[in-house]
């Protein structure tokens, strides 16, 4: 596949395995596009959201969210991407919290992304105990 036709999005996801192909197929489909840039760190969410982070100190938070960032300016610059979408999900070791924590540091990730100023549109979405997959907005 060229990269010359190929449409592409971002996600923003957990490291987790059992959520890469959902939340690909479900951003491809989102966003009728050809190909995802994924984008992933064990509690992405939590760590967009600045929430506590059982791996990270807030200094390194900092870098990393400005890491994130600079990957996600890659899939922009390089790949033209303009949508991105943004999961959480259950049983996450890098961010051990509930669903409604979970749906509220979505809500946070998504504002910080929005902030960036890259991207167009900005969806999430959830994977509940059960790792059935919701879109939140």
């Amino acid at each position: 596949m060229s990269n010359e036709n190929t449409r592409f999005g971002t996600h923003f996801g957990c490291m987790d395995g059992r959520c890469q192909a959902e939340a690909i197929s479900l951003a491809k489909a989102t966003f009728g596009v050809d190909a995802i840039d994924n984008i992933t760190e064990p509690g992405i969410d939590g760590i967009l959201a600045g929430a506590d982070h059982p791996l990270l100190s807030s200094e390194k938070r900092t870098e990393l969210v400005a890491w994130i960032r600079d990957k996600a300016g890659v899939s922009v610059n390089g790949h033209q991407s303009t949508q991105a979408l943004i999961t959480g999900h259950c049983d996450c070791k890098g961010n051990p919290v509930d669903l409604e924590s979970h749906m509220d540091h979505l809500r946070a990730a998504r504002l910080e992304v929005m902030g960036w100023g890259i991207f167009a549109e900005v969806r999430t979405a959830v994977f509940d105990e059960k790792f059935g997959l919701k879109i939140l907005d």
